[in-house]
């Protein structure tokens, strides 16, 4: 890439496809790499950065038509905020400045929201990212839906990484990640709340993802992206 420019990697899949510890993997592996190339003379690093950080709080919930069904909800693609997961991804195309050998004090990053378990709502600045940060991977189900904000902040990455897993094995990790955990009270509430409406909306079950109008992400070639197409 040009040194003024960042590498996006999206990675997506249904729930339970292992995004999460793929990505942190791979950021992990990344950075093992550049610090041990003694060629290397610029500061740069990988950084993940989860979708989860964009779930409305409980408080826009609590304001939406229906507040019991959005807090039942939490985690469907409309209780997230896809217009400032936007503009994070805008961001992050800015060319960079020349130099990246400033110190953290004098660089203004940039920030992306983390979600805090604790208090169960987002934290609005809980990542920094610096010019150093030239290696960029976004994780989580909704990096590649085709609807509105979504669809245009998946044509802006450079690529698009699709994790697949076998549904019955996903479903059992879902249970037991939901149901052992206390945050569904049984195997039923977590099915039919939680995990089929965002694979129904992530990936064919059982099957390839493909674009399948806008019920669907769109895992096609990014014609209109900035680098080179991918699948």
């Amino acid at each position: 890439m040009p040194p003024q420019t960042r590498l996006i990697i999206g990675i997506a899949g249904i729930p339970a496809s292992g995004k999460s510890t793929l990505t942190q993997l791979i950021v992990e592996h990344t950075n093992t790499i550049l610090k041990t190339d003694v060629e290397s003379t610029e500061r740069t690093e990988a950084i993940v950065v989860g979708l989860d950080g964009w779930h409305l709080t409980r408080a826009q919930l609590a304001a939406l038509p229906d507040p019991q069904l959005a807090k039942d909800k939490r985690g469907a693609h409309w209780t997230f905020d896809p217009d400032g997961y936007l503009e994070f991804v805008k961001s992050l195309r800015v060319p960079l400045p020349p130099s990246q050998s400033h110190s953290d004090s004098l660089v203004e990053p940039i920030t992306a929201p983390s979600f805090d378990h604790a208090v169960k709502d987002p934290d609005p600045a809980g990542v920094k990212l610096y010019p150093w940060h030239r290696i960029v991977v976004i994780e989580g189900l909704y990096c590649f839906l085709s609807i509105g904000a979504w669809k245009e902040a998946g044509e802006m990455l450079d690529e698009r990484w699709l994790t697949t897993v076998d549904f019955e094995k996903a479903t059992e990790r879902i249970i037991d990640r939901h149901v052992t955990s206390g945050v569904a009270e049984s195997m039923k509430v977590t099915l039919h709340w939680n995990f089929a409406p965002c694979a129904s909306l992530t990936g064919d079950i059982g099957g390839t993802m493909e674009g399948k109008g806008e019920r669907h992400a769109e895992c096609v070639n990014v014609s209109s992206g900035v680098g080179e197409s991918k699948r």
